[in-house]
């Protein structure tokens, strides 16, 4: 019981740390707008407008990366103590 307590603490710990995930969240709206747009305006055709969503949908985890850099996050735990993988 008592590493399930641990694995708690340390989940929420890199919860609070990363500042659950909103530079993923605010990369991915970003994404799925401009992604949106390609499809609902563009006069393309389907060849291209799939084109261009790969390349803005690669865009994805460099924007989290800059969004966590802005919003000064780390994902990091400091804590190196808990011993979750000891199972005896």
């Amino acid at each position: 019981m008592d590493k399930l307590s641990n694995l708690s603490k340390l989940k929420l710990e890199i919860q609070l740390k990363a500042k659950n995930g909103i530079d993923f969240i605010l990369s991915a709206a970003i994404t799925w707008l401009v992604i949106f747009l390609i499809w609902k305006f563009s006069a393309n055709n389907s060849y291209d407008k799939s084109v261009l969503t790969f390349i803005f949908g690669a865009m994805l985890l460099p924007l989290a990366l800059g969004f966590s850099k802005i919003l000064k996050q780390t994902g990091k735990s400091q804590v190196t103590n808990y011993n979750l993988w000891d199972c005896g």
